[in-house]
């Protein structure tokens, strides 16, 4: 790049997007042919062009680190030396921090993992829709890493997409002013917005448009500056914006909108910039350079092409099924856009204080109606908590001083600028207006406008040159700029140096400090807590396992399991698609031989929450109750009947709870009533199963006698109040229909009135009762602590 004329920072940003972009369409390629293996021709490849480019311009290397002393020569303003410790401190994180965002455990990275096992780019088995249906062009970067099983420095792109930003900010003000200070502070405010600093360690994917936006730009500021590039060189710059275009529109759909806003404001409105001066340039250019650009360009859109052409014909849209369309969409017209854009003004303003922001809220919402939903499917509400105390990736704004200065600087440059400036400050409100129009409010919904504040750079850069003669102005937007990073970095929910806001509030830190340094090192731990404490249960029961089933809704995080199973023949199917799993949901009548698919598998896999669990078949249900099950390999391949607690009325027979209550939420415990209440469940064959329950009696003396089968298995007496009942224990089961008995000898009416006005016979609640592998009973030494 640079040997083309182009000054480092170009150079750079340039390259950072061509690289993912060339990355990304080699690694779709592979998995289109179905040979995932190919991909250590392209790692061949990149060594030897590597190794050849830097002998050929080893130059121009050598001009690009002179660049960069001159640049850090004199005295260091400490804006620069903030913003290049904050780069150096996230540059180590990004290295070593394990992922940590829910999206990236349900869909961006499981998809890849899958890819990989399924060994196709469209995937057959899933259990999230998003995971097949949205672009695939950035989730494809992690294919090198995870090829591997690794799941180190898989922010990386995230973190050059902050470092393109922060580049081309300064870049951009530096050819508007030619002044150092300013472009620094244009710079770092753009750098220091708290999503940004955010997003810069994600696995997610918005901050790469974010970075593509800000490279459009510049490339069009070099195709209207003709007096400082010539313009048989300038016709590069169409090259790249055609091939970032459509590697942009390969990372996400919504990316239409920044587009066409860009070409209208520069290509429709702008006489420079037509069509027939475009096409002279182009014949004026050399071909050698372009080539390259426009063969990456043209194969980037045509595999963007085959994926939406795919969604059509398995969905009938490109963009997946209807009713997923609609819920991310705004279907209320004008009146929906306009409440929009009153909720994300609100948002954006970001105003600190707890008080203030409920204030907000409540004002939005009393000039929206009581319990309006129009515009959106959710009720209005900001989380303070995650936004002031603990900011967190998926629900904190950009933070007051950039949202502010960004705000003012589009309105000034709107009315002050002339030029290119003037026509990129259309694009900020632009966007808004468009994704206010397109798209629906949700609470996580802002990392969308992380276009905005790119594309808002050369209107920054302008305002602040404006305010260069206004020293202790700028004195302060930088300090406030560097104390938001100092902030965020601190404070980050979690890659800061304290526990997640959630664990504090719980009481449950124990991490060592500084958290993020932690959680990288204990890896492991961290997972299965995101897991509800399954992923160490998953660890012990799959030894030894060949065939594993994942089933979970969309919110399974399915990430670190796919990570754990390394070389294990794993499928995933999902619980709320269309045909997965089958519809049935009954027990097998009573005697009848199962047709039990789970007895193809060694160990089952079931996650999701007691709504989406209810669709399980009964020939894969148990313990749906809680947020994450497991079937152990033995329980999996025997046990039809599903296990407590099944969604049915107390008393009724032959469904699996006899005087037992079901539960109708998770973590909520069930009342048992007396004199007698049973768990029913079907086996195809004899099987030794660990039954293990706990009982809490609340009567002020009860006995309890429990029995399997009619045969009698324990007996206790003189149960105190509030005492506990727990058992564990290896059961040799029949095939066929078995039932486990417990037998009060008091309850509700009976000889104590515990409720008086209540007519149900309550007797103790049911705390926990599971039927699991046996195997850990009698073979301690099988699984060891994962």
């Amino acid at each position: 790049m640079r040997s083309l004329g182009r000054s480092t920072p170009h150079a750079f940003a340039y390259a950072s997007i061509l690289t993912m972009s060339a990355w990304s369409v080699a690694a779709q390629t592979v998995l289109i042919a179905g040979r995932p293996g190919l991909y250590y021709f392209v790692d061949a490849g990149i060594v030897v062009f590597c190794l050849a480019t830097l002998r050929q311009y080893r130059t121009q290397l050598n001009a690009a680190a002179g660049d960069i002393r001159l640049f850090l020569a004199g005295r260091w303003d400490f804006p620069l030396f903030f913003l290049l410790i904050a780069i150096c401190y996230l540059a180590v994180q990004t290295l070593l921090a394990p992922p940590t965002n829910i999206d990236g455990f349900d869909y961006h990275l499981p998809r890849v993992l899958l890819m990989i096992r399924e060994k196709t780019l469209f995937l057959g088995h899933y259990n999230a829709i998003r995971q097949r249906v949205f672009p695939v062009g950035s989730d494809v970067l992690f294919f090198p890493f995870l090829r591997f099983n690794s799941d180190f420095s898989l922010g990386i792109y995230s973190f050059i997409s902050y470092l393109v930003i922060a580049i081309g900010a300064y870049s951009i003000a530096f050819e508007l002013s030619n002044s150092k200070k300013s472009s620094i502070i244009t710079s770092l405010v753009i750098a220091s917005s708290t999503k940004i600093v955010l997003q810069s360690l994600s696995v997610k994917n918005d901050i790469i448009l974010g970075a593509i936006a800000i490279t459009l730009l510049m490339a069009v500021l070099n195709l209207t500056r003709d007096k400082t590039i010539e313009k048989r060189k300038s016709s590069f710059d169409l090259f790249y914006i055609f091939a970032a275009v459509t590697f942009a529109m390969s990372v996400k759909y919504y990316f239409a909108a920044f587009l066409a806003v860009f070409f209208a404001v520069f290509f429709v409105a702008n006489k420079d910039l037509r069509l027939a001066g475009l096409i002279a340039r182009l014949r004026r250019s050399p071909n050698a350079p372009n080539a390259p650009l426009a063969l990456l360009a043209f194969t980037s859109l045509g595999l963007t092409l085959v994926w939406a052409w795919a969604n059509f014909r398995q969905f009938g849209s490109p963009f997946g099924p209807e009713s997923f369309v609609q819920f991310h969409k705004n279907t209320d017209g004008v009146a929906g856009a306009s409440l929009n854009a009153l909720r994300y003004a609100a948002e954006l303003i970001d105003l600190p204080g707890e008080k203030i922001t409920e204030g907000l809220v409540s004002l939005v919402n009393q000039i929206a109606g009581p319990g309006s939903r129009t515009g959106t499917l959710f009720d209005f509400k900001i989380n303070a908590d995650l936004r002031l105390l603990r900011p967190d990736e998926d629900f904190c704004a950009f933070g007051p001083l950039t949202a502010f200065i960004t705000m003012a600087a589009t309105l000034f440059a709107t009315f002050r600028a002339r030029g290119f400036v003037r026509r990129a400050a259309f694009i900020p409100p632009a966007i808004f207006a468009v994704f206010c129009f397109t798209l629906p409010w949700m609470p996580w919904n802002l990392r969308f406008f992380t276009l905005i504040f790119a594309s808002a750079a050369p209107a920054v850069g302008f305002f602040i040159c404006s305010l260069s003669r206004y020293r202790v102005i700028l004195f302060a937007i930088g300090l406030c700029a560097c104390a938001n990073i100092v902030f965020t970095l601190t404070f980050n929910n979690f890659y800061g140096l304290f526990p997640p806001f959630s664990l504090i509030q719980d009481s449950e830190s124990t991490s060592q400090f500084p958290y993020w340094l932690d959680l990288s090192l204990h890896r492991p731990r961290f997972y299965d807590s995101r897991t509800g404490g399954a992923l160490k249960t998953f660890v012990r029961d799959m030894r030894g396992c060949k065939k594993i089933l994942f089933m979970g809704d969309e919110n399974f995080h399915l990430f670190p399991f796919l990570l754990a199973a390394k070389g294990l023949d794993c499928q995933v199917e999902g619980l709320e698609l269309p045909g997965q799993p089958p519809e049935t949901n009954d027990l097998p009548p009573e005697g009848a031989q199962a047709n039990s698919r789970a007895s193809q598998y060694d160990l089952i896999v079931a996650s999701g929450d007691p709504k989406s669990l209810s669709m399980l078949p009964a020939y894969y249900r148990n313990d749906f109750d809680a947020p994450i099950t497991l079937r152990s390999r033995i329980l999996a391949d025997s046990v039809v009947g599903a296990i407590y607690p099944l969604r049915a009325d107390p008393g009724s027979p032959g469904i699996g709870l006899v005087n037992i209550e079901s539960s109708p939420r998770p973590h909520r415990n069930c009342w048992m009533f007396g004199p007698r209440a049973a768990v029913k469940f079907y086996l195809p064959r004899p099987t030794r199963l660990c039954l293990s329950f706990r009982i809490v009696n609340t009567l002020p003396l009860q006995s309890l006698n429990v029995f399997v089968n009619d045969t009698p298995l324990r007996s206790i007496a003189d149960i105190p109040q509030m005492g506990q009942v727990k058992d564990e224990i290896g059961i040799d089961f029949p095939a066929g229909w078995n039932e486990i008995e417990f037998v009060f000898g008091d309850w509700n009416n009976k000889s104590i009135a515990y409720r008086p006005n209540d007519p149900l016979t309550y007797a103790a609640v049911l705390e926990d009762i599971r039927l699991e592998s046996a195997l850990r009973l009698d073979n301690p030494n099988e699984h060891g602590r994962p």
